[in-house]
């Protein structure tokens, strides 16, 4: 099968770490890093790299999905998953924590 038809089983409410494909995996630190959220509720994850570690907490408050970033990894920005019977927010904003 092609890799968009393989299955990918995420936990509800995750937030993964992504970057755009390259023709071979460099030392780092990566650049251009998207954060996916599956199910757009309050999640967390840690992106650790060689510039450091990077904490990013999402939390959804009816509409509005607001993520925190604190670390040296800036994000291009965040994308939402299609989950079945999620909806995703109206308005979205991410900062820095420091």
């Amino acid at each position: 099968k092609p890799l968009e038809q393989i299955p990918l089983f995420v936990r509800h409410g995750a937030l993964i770490p992504v970057a755009p494909p390259t023709d071979t995996v460099g030392d780092g630190p990566f650049t251009d890093v998207t954060v996916v959220s599956w199910g757009a509720v309050d999640g967390r994850t840690i992106i650790r790299d060689t510039d450091g570690d990077t904490v990013v907490v999402a939390v959804r408050n009816n509409d509005h999905f607001e993520v925190t970033v604190d670390g040296p990894k800036p994000l291009r920005g965040i994308e939402f998953a299609t989950v079945a019977g999620a909806s995703r927010p109206t308005s979205v904003t991410v900062s820095s924590a420091t």
